[in-house]
């Protein structure tokens, strides 16, 4: 079974026990319940509750992982909703979101961010542009 990452901090023996026998909702459940958010997000991650992942996330105040579970569950109003609150966020974990929407390709996104903190032009259209969106390009370079 793979661990958790080390900043959602350690499952103990039984917990770990319970995952190898399937019990992943219940364990998720009584981990939310306790407020380990997190643990409880990476639980349910496991079995693709990507809805699930994603409010337990939100709960723990993970946006990144939080992110990532709405691409991963195709809702685009959590995606929107992770959008709208990432521009208040401190530089670093910015950036990293950043960084995730242009693993996956989500250009659009990069270039909704990147303007939300006044970002270069030359950076904006160049997402934009990956984007497929010509227009928008040169209208960030025209600004």
């Amino acid at each position: 079974m793979r661990s958790p990452p080390p900043s959602l901090g350690p499952l103990d023996e039984d917990e770990r026990r319970r995952l190898d026998a399937g019990e992943h909702e219940a364990l998720a459940r009584e981990l939310a319940a306790s407020d380990r958010h997190g643990l409880a997000g990476w639980v349910r991650e496991q079995i693709w509750d990507f809805a699930g992942a994603l409010a337990d996330y939100r709960r723990a105040g993970r946006l990144v992982d939080a992110l990532r579970m709405a691409l991963e569950s195709g809702s685009a109003p959590e995606l929107d909703g992770l959008l709208a609150e990432l521009p208040a966020a401190d530089d670093e974990l910015f950036d990293a979101a950043v960084a995730l929407l242009r693993a996956r390709r989500r250009d659009m996104e990069v270039a909704r961010l990147l303007a939300s903190r006044n970002a270069s032009p030359e950076d904006r259209a160049a997402a934009l542009l990956r984007a497929g969106n010509r227009l928008g390009a040169a209208q960030a370079l025209a600004e």
